[in-house]
């Protein structure tokens, strides 16, 4: 009787072995995942260091004021602007400060469709996003849960 006793002890004692096996094998895939995250994330980063000339800020208001800009696109939360040159270029560029930016280039712009009507400088505003702070702190939450749980696992 004490043999199966014994027996009965030991395929416990190894069901909770497996356990602490599968449950450390899961700890260090978190890990892993977490480590090739982060290495994916600073590949991401450095790949977009692109050595581009950066177009400054005078530069973009100086082509408004001499009308090399035929039109525009504005989001107005974000400050992206895609505009297009007179030569068909299209470009990309971040406004620093959307309120200071319309009220550097709006009395060229109107200026300009003043004169040229038959060819007025097209602009669109975008709203900004509207998103609520429980979704913009989602991913961030999200992270900080998936570590601690990983710490404890």
């Amino acid at each position: 009787m004490d043999n199966n006793a014994n027996n009965g002890n030991q395929n416990d004692n190894s069901k909770e072995v497996n356990i602490k096996v599968v449950n450390s094998r899961w700890g260090n895939f978190l890990y892993i995942l977490v480590a090739v995250g982060f290495v994916f994330a600073l590949a991401l980063m450095v790949g977009q260091r692109t050595e581009k000339k950066e177009t400054k800020y005078y530069e973009i208001v100086e082509q408004f004021r001499t009308g090399d800009v035929k039109e525009y696109t504005l989001n107005l939360g974000s400050g992206v602007m895609l505009y297009k040159l007179s030569d068909g270029i299209e470009q990309r560029y971040v406004v620093p400060n959307v309120e200071i930016f319309l009220k550097d280039v709006h009395d060229y712009v109107t200026e300009h469709n003043l004169k040229n009507s038959d060819s007025p400088i097209k602009y669109d505003y975008k709203r900004g996003s509207s998103s609520s702070l429980w979704a913009s702190m989602f991913p961030t939450m999200l992270i900080s849960v998936l570590l601690v749980a990983a710490l404890f696992y």
